[in-house]
């Protein structure tokens, strides 16, 4: 499990963008999902996919 600010770092960006997308409060850019994707070693379509 990482941390906020272990994933930002991971994926290069701030802790706040973590915090706002964890929170919803902000819609995620595709750059944004991809660094994200790269730093959890999934696909980025994994991370935009609903529950459903």
């Amino acid at each position: 499990m990482l941390t906020q600010r272990e994933l930002a770092e991971k994926a290069k960006t701030s802790p706040t963008t973590i915090a706002r997308l964890e929170a919803q409060t902000v819609d995620a850019q595709f750059r944004t999902i991809r660094k994200l994707a790269e730093a959890l070693g999934v696909e980025p379509e994994e991370l935009t996919r609903g529950d459903g």
